[in-house]
């Protein structure tokens, strides 16, 4: 079931993450509502043939999580599913080619690095080099006194269509920030002609949009590139969703050393390997 909205997902809790243990366990996950986008023509190429032009709908997306299971699925029994239980979490996506379901489906967490694991013409899983510039991503985006990922994570209330001044932004730091997550996946986002060549090509967007790519792209380089908890919810059929798995709240006491780990400045620019 293809929404004409194509993203690329973390789960939106700032400060509130675990190690990498649990990436081995399951979570029932839906879809349930977009969020702020802007319409920007897109093209996606493999190799020499291009598989997909459009003008999408880009941005961020909105999932709720279970461990309870539906008529065709037995109750999750983990630790992630207990702790994402009943929630509704800000995504963005790594797949493509793609869809998301609005019906109970079960994902496998697996580690950033090994997303997206996806069937179709492009397969290959993004590699540590790509994911820690994610990773550099999100620890910008969780930075500062306001975060934007809690600018996000309003986006459910959001109609952009009667949208205020602040509500456009919003739209147009989406539209970027998850433009930037597929360049990083996918392409080179340092590249001078990153929006006209690669698998990833982008044209007929705002000023707005490209200056809020530019700015997250650069001031990103300097974070750390360790983001405990940063992993993917990954299904055959549905799109990859990045997550930053939130802590039990038995485990709330050790976020402040976490987010103080997240938030430290990462001293050299990194380059982004090529696959």
């Amino acid at each position: 079931m293809r929404k004409g909205l194509l993203v690329v997902a973390t789960a939106l809790v700032a400060g509130s993450v675990v190690g990498t243990s649990a990436l081995a366990d399951q979570v029932d996950m839906r879809f349930i509502g977009a969020g702020p986008s802007r319409v920007v023509n897109t093209e996606i190429w493999a190799g020499s043939a291009r598989v997909y032009n459009g003008a999408l709908r880009i941005g961020a997306l909105q999932h709720q999580f279970s461990d309870r299971g539906t008529s065709s699925m037995t109750q999750l029994n983990n630790a992630t599913a207990s702790t994402l239980d009943g929630m509704v979490l800000g995504t963005f996506c790594t797949d493509v080619l793609e869809s998301v379901d609005s019906r109970w489906r079960r994902y496998e967490m697996i580690d950033a690095k090994n997303a997206p694991a996806t069937n179709g013409p492009i397969v290959s899983p993004m590699g540590l080099a790509r994911s820690e510039r994610l990773a550099q991503l999100y620890n910008f985006a969780q930075s500062g006194p306001n975060p934007l990922l809690n600018t996000f994570g309003g986006w459910n209330n959001m109609n952009t269509s009667t949208a205020s001044a602040a509500d456009a932004a919003n739209s147009d730091m989406a539209a970027a920030f998850q433009m930037l997550v597929w360049e990083i996946v996918f392409d080179n986002p340092d590249a001078a002609n990153f929006a006209s060549n690669g698998m990833m090509r982008f044209s007929n967007m705002s000023t707005s949009v490209m200056n809020y790519f530019l700015n997250f792209r650069d001031a990103a380089l300097s974070y750390s590139t360790a983001l405990p908890g940063f992993s993917a919810v990954s299904r055959g059929g549905s799109q990859d969703q990045l997550i930053i798995i939130p802590l039990p709240p038995a485990a709330l006491a050790g976020v402040g050393m976490l987010v103080g780990l997240a938030g430290v400045r990462y001293a050299r620019r990194r380059k982004l390997a090529r696959a």
